[in-house]
């Protein structure tokens, strides 16, 4: 569920920032409208988009929805502040394309949007997932891999490995070498535990380590 809470502020996201590129021009003498310094123009969008990307891929998610909250509380303050204006600028919350003047509906969007970041968060931190591989009794056969490239690497010598962002976490192996689940491989790890032939694969929930293969 906090992968989900996390895909739908990540899509919204990269939507804003990829509107405000495809209509820069506009977008920059909304923005200028709105009071945000100039800098804004530039960072606002590619602050968007690489937070959103960052948002599925479950990268350092503690700081990411930290700025990710940041950046959109900033937004909200700007949009409060205008609110006040008589003569009401467009939002330009998704660049060029919004032309609707700014209402309290922008304002409840973003402490929606703010919300589901805090849920998604706390879901992830209830039940924080790590993993490690026994490569003693690792036979090789890459179905973890095939689970999940995220997770496992099959290396030259055979065996499998746990991986952090693709980099395998081969010295020293074994249990020495934990290695952070991303929430969007949460399921896929599981997954390639119950099926691995050498039931090599342990997880650790909650800090709590127990062995994913039933019966052991």
């Amino acid at each position: 569920m906090s992968f989900i809470f996390a895909v739908v502020v990540a899509a919204v996201f990269v939507y804003a920032g990829v509107a405000k590129f495809v209509t820069f021009n506009d977008w920059t003498f909304q923005a200028r409208a709105l009071g945000a310094p100039d800098p804004a123009v530039v960072l606002v969008p590619t602050a968007e988009v690489i937070l959103g990307v960052m948002l599925v891929g479950g990268w350092w998610l503690t700081q990411t929805v930290i700025a990710s909250i940041l950046l959109l509380s900033a937004f909200t303050v700007l949009l409060l502040v205008r609110l006040r204006d008589e003569d009401r600028q467009p939002c330009s919350c998704f660049g060029a394309t919004s032309q609707r003047p700014i209402s309290w509906l922008d304002v409840l969007r973003n402490v929606l949007l703010i919300t589901l970041l805090l849920v998604s968060a706390q879901l992830s931190s209830v039940t924080p997932m790590r993993v490690w591989i026994d490569q003693d009794l690792c036979t090789g056969d890459g179905l973890c891999e095939d689970h999940c490239a995220d997770a496992f690497k099959l290396l030259e010598d055979g065996i499998a490995y746990v991986a952090e962002l693709g980099v395998p976490l081969n010295d020293p192996g074994g249990a020495g070498s934990l290695a952070h689940v991303a929430p969007r491989d949460r399921q896929s790890v599981l997954r390639a535990a119950e099926v691995c032939p050498g039931e090599c694969i342990f997880i650790d929930i909650a800090d709590e380590m127990q062995e994913s293969n039933t019966g052991k």
